[in-house]
């Protein structure tokens, strides 16, 4: 597959690097590119700028995609262009880019749709928008109504402030025709929500927040952009959800309705209030820039996909039913801009110090940990010289805001040329919001808790089957590895259980060992840690109630020099031996709603992960029917992932004790009791040979119980048992295993396919 990208900024640089790693790209073209562009493997520069040009270019090499980059183009029609010429392309048209290229139209399209966003009015009249200026409260927002590179905005402190910027727009050096918009002054904390949208349906990309400001502190001139970094810690999940369905989709219904259907990158600019509540301060019809770059730092997934899967929504399942992979480490990009920015920027200085290939940082993947994107650069012979404002963008990833921009900023200072200027602050904000609960997140009240859980199930199912579980406490002294406390609450040839364990564990340790970081980012490396957890495994004695399986734990890590990290994980999970769709829809819906606070996406991803996770590829089958998992939480900060895992806890009795209920009397024989021994026996298998993680050793203290408590009293392991065709045993592997949607099925009134 060839690929053309349009425009020649970090944005472009940014996307065309993403794109050539697409499993079926071959080439990919920018037009016209940039030093960074052209020195990048895999992608050619193409010194075309006319579209029409570029369409015949297309047409000629047989490009299978192109990406429009820049706003302007868009503006321009290149999407109009193109697809007059059936080439395939990814962007808005001319039409429905008009909410960016027209601000009047925007806010006037958000009026006639009841979308949230600042009160206005629109003037083509000098003296008129004086005199409106004259009147009303500062601060005040003036902007120009036509494109700007995001610099056509002035958030005015005093009324001088706002009439100069009146003037500039509509005073006699401006062009005929030109209007502001003046708007109310919005408060509050700006965060950029970029969605993928194919006409039809749409997908939201991670979240990020850019700095507009040249100067540290928010001062200066505004830019098109000085830096930025994913995920944005103030993009709650609540907000998250509020701007799908207040801003993001009437957006996108109210352009149908209007008979310009979006498809393309579409980025909301939120201003975020105190209460959590977003509003929109602007529309931009493409990928962000600078957000672009940390953003597709952290993508995983395959772009080209797609995008090609997006310019074509016909072709392919929806977005809404597609799944994005995210490097759940924080992505931050600081931009280095030349001499004279932004109101005379300099060109043509040498640039020094960029990496080469043998000289980046990698992380422990062999992925890129800093990525140099290229801007306003050109070659001048074999030197990189600048050509443009925001000259470079030197974007890292790390296990926290705070690393990701220690590793950009060694990167920035590696890097010179006359006249640079960035600025020094870049993540801040996150920094200082997700400061609080790491410095006020109590592992006291955690501990507390988790106490207080592994308390509720013995005491629930101690009362359900009348068994006493025995309690196994042990501590491990301070001087070792590890130090720590924890008690096993175990239960053996019960009425009700067979054997059950719920363990809690609390521990601490001098060095988090190599294989609990070659995941997690190199300078967590032998960082002092902390861990604790609740997990449960109880198989019943009758057949036909399920084994389960639940977990939920903390993990902090203490890096030198900076910012704890702090992670979340849990899950819960069922393993029938004949299965019930009355159970199975049961269990998935008390998951989905437990994880409905945190956001609409949640659900869908868990539950593919704990699919995967259950899938014995030595087998080509699936373990059980799944439920939901998640490790490595920490979007919205410790308390929202203390709040995660607590919501999946509180949910886990309700998820199965109504099951124990249904069917701990129903009769069974031998056959039904040695296909339970044998279904035990896969589990057993999987926990011994795929289940045994470092985090897992962790968190049971080192000791093996959970080992332990996985075993029933009789494992028969029968590995060349066949059930018979057509028998219940046979129709659990073929109808009731494999992964379907639990959640959203209506279950029958009797029994499932393996019943």
């Amino acid at each position: 597959m060839k690929v053309l990208v349009i425009g020649g900024g970090g944005r472009e640089h940014a996307l065309a690097w993403k794109l050539a790693q697409g499993e079926r790209v071959e080439a990919v073209f920018v037009a016209p590119g940039n030093a960074g562009t052209a020195l990048e493997p895999r992608l050619k520069n193409v010194a075309i700028t006319d579209l029409g040009e570029l369409a015949e270019f297309a047409a000629n090499e047989k490009v299978d995609l192109t990406v429009v980059g820049p706003e302007a183009a868009l503006a321009a029609g290149a999407v109009d262009i193109f697809r007059a010429r059936g080439l395939r392309i990814f962007g808005p048209t001319k039409a429905a880019a008009e909410l960016e290229s027209s601000k009047a139209f925007a806010k006037a399209f958000m009026r006639r749709h009841a979308i949230p966003t600042a009160a206005y009015d629109v003037f083509d009249d000098a003296a008129a928008a004086h005199r409106h200026v004259d009147a009303a409260p500062t601060p005040i927002v003036v902007k120009a109504d036509g494109l700007a590179a995001g610099k056509g905005v002035v958030v005015a402190t005093t009324r001088e402030e706002a009439h100069a910027a009146v003037d500039a727009m509509l005073g006699g050096a401006a062009p005929a025709g030109s209007r502001v918009v003046i708007e109310e002054f919005l408060d509050g904390e700006e965060a950029s929500f970029i969605v993928v949208c194919d006409g039809r349906s749409v997908l939201a990309l991670a979240t990020s927040q850019d700095h507009k400001r040249l100067g540290d502190g928010d001062l200066g001139p505004n830019t098109g952009g000085m830096g930025a970094y994913s995920p944005a810690p103030v993009v709650t999940p609540n907000v998250h959800a509020r701007a799908m369905h207040e801003i993001i989709v009437p957006t996108l219904a109210g352009m149908a309705a209007e008979a310009r259907p979006f498809s393309g990158f579409l980025y909301a600019g939120l201003m975020i209030d105190s209460h959590g509540a977003p509003k929109t301060v602007e529309f931009n019809c493409r990928l962000g820039d600078p957000e672009a770059q940390p953003i597709l730092m952290r993508l995983k997934s395959d772009l080209f996909e797609l995008l090609y899967q997006a310019a074509a929504p016909h072709d392919g399942p929806r977005l809404d039913e597609v799944e994005l992979q995210w490097d759940r480490r924080v992505a931050l990009g600081v931009v280095m801009a030349s001499a004279g920015y932004p109101a005379a920027p300099r060109g043509g200085d040498a640039i020094a110090g960029l990496p080469t290939a043998a000289s980046s940082d990698s992380d422990a993947n062999g992925g890129d940990a800093v990525k140099v994107f290229h801007a306003g650069t050109t070659l001048r012979g074999d030197a990189v010289v600048t050509a443009g404002g925001r000259v470079l963008c030197v974007t890292a990833l790390g296990d926290s805001t705070r690393l990701a921009q220690q590793r950009a900023y060694e990167a920035v200072k590696t890097i010179s040329f006359a006249g640079a200027q960035w600025r020094s602050d870049i993540g801040q904000r996150a920094i200082r919001r997700q400061g609080a609960p790491d410095a006020s997140l109590d592992p006291g009240a955690v501990r507390d808790y988790l106490l207080a859980l592994q308390a509720r199930i013995v005491a629930a199912f101690e009362h359900e089957g009348g068994d006493a579980f025995l309690a196994d406490a042990w501590q491990r002294e301070p001087g070792g590895k590890l130090e720590g406390d924890g008690v096993s609450r175990l239960v053996e040839g019960g009425s009700l259980l067979e054997r059950g364990g719920c363990g809690f564990s609390h521990v601490k340790g001098r060095a988090l060992p190599p294989a609990a970081t070659q995941h997690r980012g190199a300078e967590l490396a032998g960082a002092p840690f902390e861990a604790m957890g609740v997990s449960v495994v109880l198989h019943p004695r009758n057949p036909y109630v399920p084994t389960v399986h639940m977990n939920v734990r903390m993990l902090a890590a203490f890096p030198a020099g900076a910012d704890p990290v702090v992670w979340f994980g849990g899950g819960m999970d069922l393993t029938p031996y004949y299965g019930f769709e009355e159970d199975a829809v049961h269990f998935h819906r008390a998951a989905r709603a437990a994880l409905a606070p945190f956001g609409a996406d949640k659900h869908p991803r868990f539950k593919r992960w704990c699919d995967e996770y259950f899938f014995l590829k030595h087998r080509h089958e699936a373990r059980g029917i799944g439920g939901i998992f998640f490790d490595d939480f920490a979007e919205g900060g410790p308390d929202n992932g203390f709040a995660l895992i607590r919501a999946v806890g509180d949910a886990f009795l309700g998820a199965y004790l109504p099951i124990v209920q249904r069917r701990r009397g129903l009769p069974y024989g031998e056959r039904e009791r040695d296909f339970q021994a044998y279904r035990r026996g896969r589990y057993v298998e999987f926990n011994l040979v795929f289940d045994r993680g470092t985090l897992f050793g962790l968190q049971s203290g080192g000791r093996v119980e959970s080992i332990l408590m996985s075993m029933p009293p009789v494992v028969t392991w029968r590995y060349d048992w066949q059930p018979a065709p057509g028998s219940p045993e046979a129709r659990l592997y073929t109808d009731f295993l494999p992964p379907r949607d639990w959640a959203g099925a209506a279950p029958s009134a009797g029994a499932g396919a393996a019943a």
